[in-house]
């Protein structure tokens, strides 16, 4: 067998090492893998223990509890609100042994709903950063108890902090399987059974369930049911 690189995927073709009799023995059928893909489960995403650190305080906001009466009040809500746009971003590290495609939204701890984007090729350790604009709205309600003809004040401060912790998730693998070759004269596995011995290309894909055609279960499954399956 001769295995070549093509493109993003490889080809493994019998070769004519020790010769071969009959017609067109010559041309070997070929398999090629290609189209490798991991595709991440969003349901599977864990995370460990949320380390914070460098804590700085970013805004306090100040309200005033007010009761103009003579008798002690604590009937009426105070709610302070503070809004703030902040940019963040976020990057990922990982080493693979195939070129990775991906496109998944994950709930980030802390940061909230990313979307992460991935496409690198083979063999490589790579990186992926993510950022965006996120918009803060804090909003505390309290009831304090005033005093008769006085005022108090509340409070409500803000911190900033970086955070780390590992996380993990579940990725399905799958890639495309490729057959080219002619179909013998006799007893060819396609449903019409053409005797003129055609060039034929067929794509399954091995792992998670694509489509029936592309489904080597399905296809075995079904192979006697007439009209349901082609091979």
């Amino acid at each position: 067998m001769d295995v070549t690189r093509d493109g993003d995927g490889w080809v493994i073709r019998g070769n004519n090492d020790g010769g071969c009799e009959g017609y067109r023995c010559g041309e070997k059928t070929a398999i090629k893998v290609s189209n490798f893909a991991y595709n991440l489960d969003p349901d599977s995403f864990k995370h460990g223990d949320v380390t914070q650190s460098d804590r700085q305080l970013v805004k306090t906001v100040v309200g005033w509890a007010i009761n103009d009466s003579d008798t002690p009040q604590s009937g009426y809500d105070v709610t302070l609100r503070y809004d703030t746009a902040t940019n963040w971003s976020k990057t990922n590290t990982y080493g693979l042994s195939e070129k990775v495609t991906t496109k998944n939204k994950f709930k980030w701890p802390l940061v909230g709903e990313t979307e992460l984007s991935i496409e690198i090729a083979a063999n490589q350790s790579w990186a992926s950063q993510n950022g965006g604009s996120t918009t803060t709205s804090l909003s505390q309600s309290v009831r304090p108890t005033v005093p008769a003809r006085s005022k108090i004040p509340v409070k409500i401060e803000l911190y900033k902090a970086d955070i780390s912790y590992p996380y993990e998730f579940k990725a399905d693998v799958s890639y495309d399987l490729t057959l080219s070759g002619f179909l013998r004269w006799g007893g060819n596995a396609w449903y019409t059974h053409p005797d003129n011995r055609p060039n034929w290309n067929h794509t399954f894909v091995i792992g998670p369930y694509k489509d029936k055609a592309s489904s080597i279960r399905y296809q075995w499954d079904k192979r006697y049911i007439p009209g349901e399956v082609k091979w």
